[in-house]
């Protein structure tokens, strides 16, 4: 038979080592936070237009226009749901039109990365065009220069063309595709 003794130091070791299993169960559940948990924004705004002007000669760079904009100081990222663009080069002439589903601008890296079905229109005159779709686009506005590194299709007045990446120089109004590149002329009239 167990002694009284015994059943007491038994029992303290039961009612111990219950103690320590609650301790470090509460322990596992305070260090993972919940997925629900996120930063919310310095900033929110709803139905948002911005301009930005170039530091060195004050010509309007870019035009943003979206429904939901958030601004996260901390990360100094910005990030706009549904936006619409218009990218200018040296004058306000032909501008790049932009629609995409979201755009996140990063002030550390001076870069703007359009995702999500990124279409980029610019209308020459005289019925000419160009369409650049793509599923994400980076563009630089200190450089004028966007690159798309995921497959990309242009649609023109004259034909169309597919490749798996692009560099485009706004400035220079030249672009580049490269990578398992097919064109196809449309002959003109």
């Amino acid at each position: 038979m167990i002694s009284q003794r015994a059943k007491v130091v038994i029992g303290f070791l039961v009612g111990c080592t219950a103690i320590y299993l609650l301790l470090i169960a509460n322990q596992v559940e305070q260090a993972q936070p919940a997925p629900t948990e996120q930063v919310p924004p310095s900033l929110f705004l709803v139905d948002a237009e911005i301009r930005h002007y170039s530091n060195l000669v004050g010509n309007l760079e870019w035009q943003l226009n979206s429904p939901d904009l958030k601004y996260f100081e901390a990360a100094e990222l910005m990030v706009a749901e549904q936006p619409t663009m218009k990218l200018y080069d040296q004058s306000d002439l032909n501008p790049w039109e932009v629609q995409a589903g979201r755009a996140a601008f990063y002030r550390r890296d001076d870069m703007i990365r359009l995702n999500q079905q990124v279409k980029l229109f610019q209308e020459l005159g005289d019925g000419e065009y160009q369409l650049i779709e793509t599923a994400r686009i980076d563009y630089y506005p200190n450089e004028a220069f966007a690159q798309a590194i995921y497959p990309v299709t242009i649609d023109s007045h004259f034909g169309k063309s597919r490749g798996d990446r692009l560099k485009l120089w706004l400035a220079r109004e030249y672009y580049e595709l490269q990578g398992n590149v097919e064109t196809y002329y449309e002959p003109t009239r």
